[in-house]
């Protein structure tokens, strides 16, 4: 039985409607009245899904037509059911399985409408509660709804495991024995490592109040202890203190960060690098599946969404009498406002990507959408502290975390504002929480507001989400598209002195110089390296080259290049010269620039580290780099104006290179 399945997977992944038939087949007959208990669909629906996950198959067909067969299937057995009635038991064939059939109605019986969904995963029931409910009259479109709402959840539990493990076939086949025990091995330690930390923390738990008693006790009978600051910090008499004493240290800290942001930005100093390299990065991480998380994101910070979840949230304690918390939170809402809007128009600073608004909306410190967001948000979590205890409690603060973050990452990742636009507002937001939370310290929040609060705000967050969402996703899709990194505009040509305004060094996520960029390249990378004859291209980072790594003996131009980021971004193309200690690694990032012509041209940016060969232990081989290396640009890559026939030009730029020399080169 098995090997004739095995023909029919083989067959149906070089026939992809095949599959798609068969998927909706199989699916469809295991949920036929009585017929399903000799389908084998399991077998086949889970090989389907390791196709899909080996690339064989594609998904989406594959996991429509299982879920629409489930449907079909049930819906014919609901109709057989519904049509005979009790009269079903003596039509043949199903009279032959009375039993079955009495063992449906009495889980049915039991259930009601739910047996339709729990009955479609259990052996046995599957393939006659359908049918029973037809036949016991359940509503049609009751029926309906759960037949379809089962079905993809049915369609899902079998497909996605086995594509799963097809997925991990695939990745796993370049993977040596070797590597595969050392990720073992590393997995044990990493396990053992969480039963250490989990072992100490449960000594602590059990020592740490013992500690403290002892503590305590000593403290009390030292009179100048115990009036004293330790006294202060220990003493369970004195927890108002340190209550106040928090409160007084986050409000500094907030008041610090907010200060350094202020500051940076109004000099153009500090955090500039980490801006303009997160914010290219990011934006070279974006891809069609995380932009949707991200769009979605934006769209449910819009000041539309938040202001309909501030006023439902005012109505509810507007019914509740809480007339005090409902004017601190529209004092809030109205500070934040003033600051956001105000700080905008007083600075003008330009968004990363300034085409994205128009009128006022087109500066960007602070960012509005983080600051609102991360305030109501805050405003929600002090009702939830104060209000509700137990897993409902930290379930909340961490659902209205991680959508605060959530957001304020998306204005980033999407180009609307630099990271310390959002930086600025979260410490803005977060003073003004602290000090709501202090001017309502004393507040008595009841159970009952907060969860009247909490559901008020969840339901109308998730109610205008999914509105403005529906209505503006055409428009944010177009509005937020991927951009390019900008190009750079010469003022003179590129041979003609135009190359000093290109980097001069290669820039990491701090905004910080790492090693300078000794060759520019005008020129496809095939000429560079045909004039190039010993460099050769180094593995990039990829399982199999990771086999090398835990290898003892792997020579050092057999091991992958670690990729560095020149402005949030990795190297497009890596060279190597392997040498008696080592090997040289060209790293090559594209820079597009604007001649004075008008005309666009991408520019190669390339610089050299040199890397030494370690073999720790004997048991693995590393490249790490030797910054103590000295290298001169033209000997190292082995050019000369005789050799190149004019093809290549040496400058002298401000910021040297390894020797001081610039190589300048273009191919023809």
């Amino acid at each position: 039985m098995h090997a004739y399945l095995q023909t029919i997977m083989d067959y149906t992944a070089q026939h992809p409607w095949l599959a798609i038939e068969l998927a909706f087949l199989i699916s469809a007959g295991e949920a036929l009245l009585v017929v399903g208990l000799f389908i084998p669909s399991t077998i086949v629906l889970v090989g389907l899904g390791g196709l899909v996950g080996l690339g064989k198959l594609s998904f989406w067909p594959i996991f429509l037509a299982t879920a629409l067969g489930a449907i079909v299937g049930d819906a014919v057995s609901y109709w057989i059911g519904h049509h005979y009635r009790e009269r079903l038991y003596g039509v043949w064939p199903f009279s032959r399985y009375q039993s079955l059939l009495h063992k449906g109605q009495d889980y049915f019986t039991h259930h009601g409408g739910k047996s339709v969904v729990i009955g479609r995963f259990i052996p046995g029931v599957k393939a006659v509660v359908p049918g029973i409910a037809g036949m016991m009259g359940m509503n049609p479109l009751r029926f309906s709804v759960l037949n379809a709402v089962s079905a993809f959840a049915w369609a899902a539990t079998h497909l996605l495991p086995s594509m799963s493990a097809g997925w991990l076939l695939a990745l796993l086949a370049g993977v040596s024995r070797r590597l595969a025990v050392t990720v073992g091995l590393l997995l044990l330690l990493g396990m053992l490592l969480i039963w250490l930390v989990n072992r100490v923390i449960r000594l602590g738990i059990y020592y740490l109040p013992r500690w403290q008693q002892a503590l305590e006790h000593k403290i009390q009978q030292h009179p100048t202890w115990r009036n004293g600051l330790l006294g202060r910090l220990i003493l369970a008499e004195y927890a108002g203190f340190r209550q106040e004493a928090s409160m007084y240290l986050l409000l500094g800290l907030a008041t610090s960060g907010l200060i350094f942001v202020f500051v940076s930005v109004i000099r153009q100093s500090g955090l500039d690098g980490l801006d303009s390299a997160l914010s290219q990065g990011l934006q070279g991480l974006r891809t069609d599946w995380s932009d949707i998380p991200m769009l979605v994101a934006t769209l449910s910070g819009d000041v539309l969404v938040i202001s309909g979840v501030v006023i439902v949230v005012l109505g509810v304690l507007l019914w509740q009498r809480s007339y005090q918390l409902l004017g601190g939170i529209v004092l809030a809402m109205l500070v934040d406002a003033i600051f956001i809007f105000g700080t905008k128009n007083l600075l003008q600073r330009p968004r990363p990507l300034v085409d994205l608004y128009a009128g006022g909306d087109v500066y960007s410190f602070p960012s509005g959408h983080a600051g609102f967001s991360a305030l109501l948000a805050g405003l929600l979590i002090w009702f939830t502290l104060k209000g509700w205890q137990g897993y409902k409690r930290y379930l909340t603060v961490l659902i209205l975390t991680l959508l605060a973050g959530l957001i304020s990452l998306s204005r980033i990742y999407l180009g609307a504002h630099w990271p310390s636009d959002v930086l600025g507002s979260l410490f803005f937001s977060t003073l003004l929480v602290l000090v709501f939370a202090e001017v309502f310290r004393q507040e008595n929040v009841t159970s009952a507001l907060t969860q009247k609060v909490i559901l008020g705000a969840g339901l109308s967050y998730i109610l205008l989400t999914s509105w403005h969402v529906y209505s503006s996703w055409d428009n944010a899709e177009q509005k937020y598209q991927r951009q390019p990194p900008l190009p750079i505009t010469l003022t003179q040509p590129w041979l003609q002195g135009g190359w000093a305004s290109l980097p001069a060094y290669r820039q990491d996520l701090h905004g910080a110089h790492e090693e300078p960029f000794i060759l520019q390249w005008k020129g496809n990378l095939v000429q560079l390296q045909a004039i190039l004859p010993d460099w050769q291209i180094a593995p990039h980072l990829s399982l199999a080259s990771m086999n090398e790594v835990v290898m003892g003996n792997t020579p050092i131009e057999q091991l992958p290049v670690l990729p560095k980021l020149q402005a949030g971004r990795a190297q497009r193309f890596t060279l190597q010269k392997p040498d008696a200690n080592g090997r040289f690694v060209l790293r090559l990032y594209p820079q597009q620039v604007i001649e004075p012509d008008g005309s666009k041209q991408i520019i190669w940016l390339g610089s050299v580290t040199h890397e030494q060969l370690y073999h720790p232990l004997g048991q693995l081989s590393l490249a790490w780099s030797d910054n103590d290396k000295s290298c001169t640009a033209p000997i190292l890559l082995q050019l000369s104006h005789a050799q190149l026939s004019g093809k290549l030009l040496v400058g002298s730029p401000e910021h040297a290179g390894c020797s001081g020399e610039l190589v300048l080169g273009y191919g023809e």
